[in-house]
């Protein structure tokens, strides 16, 4: 995990069309963001105080369930070099 050129601010501050799951670093989407995501798995109490379970309900449901798992899924890999 480095502090790369992008996407320093946190995850809740940097959303494209409300949807991002580089959630740690500016590395890309991978294995760090989906054990950061699986963190949150079932998070049911999801909102603005705490910027959606950190970003990891994604589609700002409320519930970090298998809809953001989706989302999560074809961000993978996105931004790794």
């Amino acid at each position: 995990m480095s502090l790369g050129h992008r996407n320093q601010r946190p995850a809740h501050q940097r959303r494209r069309h409300g949807q991002d799951a580089d959630f740690l670093c500016p590395d890309g989407v991978d294995f760090v963001d989906f054990a950061f995501f699986a963190s949150h798995w079932l998070d049911s109490r999801c909102n603005t105080g705490n910027f959606y379970c950190e970003g990891t309900d994604v589609d700002q449901s409320g519930l970090v369930d298998v809809f953001d798992l989706k989302i999560f899924c074809d961000l993978w890999l996105e931004g790794v070099p």
